[in-house]
C-alpha cells in the first residue's frame, strides 16, 4: 500500500492535471478553426473595401487571428497537458495549411505562418508550466490577451482607416515576440516572488 505523505505536492499537482479529461479543450480548439475557416470559405464580406472581392483571400488571415486570440485567452486551459498540447499544435498546422491553400498564397508564407504560430503555442506551453497558482494564470492571461488582441486591432485599424494594405506577416511576428518577451519577464518575476513567500513560511 502506498503512503500518500509520500508523495509530493508537485507529483499530486501533476497526477491531477494528468487525470483531466481533454475532450472538450480539443473540441473547442477544434470548433474555433472550423469556424474561421468556414467564415473565411463562406465568402461574406467581413469590411466595406472595394478589393479583393471575398473573404478567401484573407483566409489565412482570419484563421491566424482565430488561433492566436484563442490560444491568448484559452492557453492555461487548452494545454493543459502533454497529450492536450501536442493535438493543439498539430492541428493548427493543419488549418493554417487549409486557410493558405483557400488564400492561394506562397507555400512559403502558409509555413512561415504555420511554424511561427507552432512557436507561439509552444510558448505558451512552457508559459502555462510557470504559473503556479490561479492568480499568476489570470495575470498572465490579461497580460497575454491585451497586448495580442490590442495589438492585433491596431494593426487592422490602421489600412481600414489610413487606405494602407494590410501589413505583412512579419510586422504580427514582431507583436508576438514582444508578447513573449514581456510575458516571459512577467512569469519569471512572479515564479520568483512566489518561490521566496514559500522559502519564508517554510523558515517560519
Amino acid at each position: 500500500m502506498t503512503d500518500d505523505r509520500s508523495i509530493s505536492p508537485h507529483q499530486s499537482s501533476y497526477n491531477a492535471r494528468s487525470a483531466n479529461p481533454i475532450a472538450a479543450p480539443i473540441l473547442t480548439w477544434t470548433l474555433i478553426q472550423l469556424a474561421a475557416l468556414l467564415l473565411a470559405a463562406s465568402g461574406v464580406r467581413l469590411w466595406a473595401r472595394p478589393q479583393p472581392p471575398a473573404t478567401e483571400a484573407y483566409a489565412i488571415w482570419i484563421m491566424l487571428t482565430a488561433q492566436v486570440a484563442a490560444s491568448a485567452l484559452l492557453f492555461p486551459w487548452l494545454l493543459r497537458d502533454v497529450r492536450a498540447s501536442v493535438y493543439v499544435i498539430i492541428s493548427d498546422a493543419l488549418f493554417v495549411q487549409l486557410a493558405g491553400l483557400l488564400a492561394q498564397e506562397d507555400g512559403w508564407l502558409i509555413g512561415e505562418a504555420a511554424a511561427g504560430v507552432c512557436v507561439w503555442l509552444i510558448w505558451l506551453g512552457i508559459l502555462r508550466r510557470m504559473l503556479v497558482s490561479a492568480h499568476m494564470e489570470l495575470l498572465a492571461i490579461a497580460l497575454v490577451a491585451t497586448m495580442i488582441i490590442g495589438g492585433g486591432s491596431l494593426l487592422y485599424l490602421r489600412p481600414e482607416f489610413t487606405k494602407t494594405p494590410l501589413p505583412h506577416l512579419r510586422g504580427v511576428a514582431w507583436l508576438i515576440l514582444a508578447t513573449l518577451l514581456v510575458g516571459t519577464a512577467l512569469a519569471l518575476l512572479l515564479r520568483r516572488r512566489r518561490l521566496r513567500q514559500v522559502v519564508h513560511r517554510s523558515l517560519t
